[in-house]
């Protein structure tokens, strides 16, 4: 189907004509300036102006003239051009002639003038680019010249940004010097200060590449090229690298601090988030399941909860559950603190149930350590019973001995389990090797979930026995386990607490 071609009349001189092509209503609604209605700051018309269009080489300019140069602070539209032949009937004899006609708009803007150069600033209602630029068609480059003959190549450049707009992206001016970024995706939207400096050296060659472009295609291909070359401003590296990103999620949280791309968007690194609920967490950002419901911890955190206590670390690392035990308390759980509580309830309620378990199952732990039944029922035979307990799940322990290789040693124990330091014994440099609580409980929780349902009952009865007996001695699980220092490669020494 043919293309419509749109005549617009513009005020001005008398029988002055300016014809614009279009290809339709998308494509004007498609370029960065449009002429008519657009400008709503223009300065009054000073007496004698006349509307007039200055057609160059390759462009054309239309705006207000006087005295031989464009008057300020009125708008002035640069535009492509192309000559076009057309025949007029003179008689009965068709007459060829050439007539230039205006393509698709370069730049537009209201015209200023400061020390010999000229200036278009752009304040389109609506536009997706505002800002002032440094425009010049002398070969000096300075200021602009209504004279044809005089006119050079047009040259663009970018010398204030005020608004920018792309695709989810904006760029908005707070001050001289400071910018706000912002990214809007699905489920959140990223702001991040952004300085001058990086948006003269990052964006503004990118605008000022897109005005290039303007000059060098005609109407028809005007969007083609905006696809292409529109919205190449990458912010990752800058966004990457700053250390006040905040993130605003969907259901009110607020992160700021450092943040990762990750799958098209930002994610949280490392910073303060703060929930909706009350909660604060600061330090590494850490996702960890609790039977299949995420929570924000990590061991280099802090969490603040709701009620105003607080956990340094994995908090959640304390207590011995199974998937399923987490995911009964973290399931209909609407904040930290809610799993938080729910966790010390159903921890306490497990310890008793352990308890009346222990009472029921005490004839068949005698039965098994036969040592233990001439204990009394007192703490002694509790921590009796969690000395066997520990022989039966870590045989190992008792297997160390001085003089072992290293490699012996670890395929006795399994040294995750353990800290790593190094320190001076007889003047040489030996490993220091001390249990680590953390470690051991994160050891044990992996353990009882690559077991089979069955078998990890029971030896999380005998964990339980273990732990009661540690708790009633005043010790923790790394005191269940020895000190080794290694001297050479071989196991130097090997201690346990009282």
């Amino acid at each position: 189907m043919r293309k419509i071609i749109q005549f617009i009349i513009l005020k001005g001189m008398e029988n002055h004509i300016v014809i614009i092509s279009s290809v339709r209503k998308f494509l004007l609604s498609s370029l960065l300036f449009v002429l008519a209605g657009s400008i709503y700051s223009q300065a009054s018309l000073p007496k004698g102006a006349k509307l007039k269009t200055i057609k160059c080489k390759d462009y054309a300019a239309v705006g207000y003239v006087l005295d031989r140069q464009f008057v300020e602070g009125q708008e002035i539209t640069f535009y492509n051009t192309k000559k076009q032949t057309n025949t007029i009937p003179v008689g009965r004899i068709p007459v060829s002639y050439n007539k230039t006609e205006l393509g698709n708009t370069i730049i537009g803007g209201i015209y200023s003038v400061k020390n010999g150069n000229s200036y278009l600033t752009l304040i389109t209602k609506g536009s997706d680019i505002q800002g002032t630029f440094k425009i010049s068609n002398r070969i000096n480059g300075n200021g602009i010249t209504v004279e044809p003959k005089e006119a050079k190549n047009l040259k663009i450049e970018m010398t204030d940004l005020t608004n920018y707009v792309e695709a989810s992206n904006s760029l908005q001016k707070q001050s001289e010097d400071n910018y706000m970024l912002k990214m809007k995706f699905d489920d959140r939207t990223l702001e991040t200060a952004v300085s001058f400096d990086y948006i003269e050296q990052e964006v503004f060659p990118v605008i000022n590449n897109l005005f290039k472009q303007e000059q060098q295609v005609q109407v028809l291909e005007v969007v083609r090229v905006r696809e292409v070359n529109y919205g190449i401003v990458n912010f990752d590296n800058f966004v990457e690298k700053a250390n006040n990103v905040k993130l605003t999620y969907k259901n009110g949280d607020i992160f700021v601090g450092r943040v990762k791309k990750d799958n098209n968007k930002y994610a949280a690194q490392e910073g303060e988030y703060n929930f909706t609920t009350g909660e604060k967490y600061t330090g590494i950002i850490g996702r960890k399941s609790l039977g299949g419901n995420y929570i924000i911890v990590h061991e280099q955190g802090k969490t603040v909860f709701s009620d105003g206590t607080t956990a340094n670390g994995d908090w959640t690392k304390q207590y011995i559950f199974t998937d399923n035990e987490w995911r009964q308390i973290s399931a209909n759980s609407k904040s930290l603190t809610e799993i938080r509580d729910k966790a010390i309830s159903f921890n306490e309620e497990k310890g008793y149930a352990v308890k009346e378990k222990l009472e029921a199952a005490e004839e068949k732990f005698y039965a098994k350590y036969p040592s233990a039944k001439s204990k009394s029922k007192s703490k002694s035979a509790s921590v009796q019973k969690g000395s066997s307990a520990m022989d039966d799940l870590f045989p190992e322990v008792s297997n160390i001995k001085v003089g072992m290789s290293y490699q012996e040693l670890k395929e006795t124990l399994p040294l995750e389990l353990y800290n790593k330091s190094l320190i001076t014994v007889q003047g040489k440099q030996a490993i220091y090797l001390t249990p680590s609580n953390s470690k051991i409980q994160e050891f044990l929780t992996d353990k009882l979930k690559m077991t089979p349902e069955a078998e990890a009952k029971e030896i999380l009865q005998s964990l339980l026995v273990i732990e009661m007996a540690l708790k009633m001695s005043g010790k923790s699980w790394a005191d269940a386990f020895p000190t080794i220092t290694l001297l050479n490669d071989k196991v130097y020494s090997v201690s346990m607490k009282e």
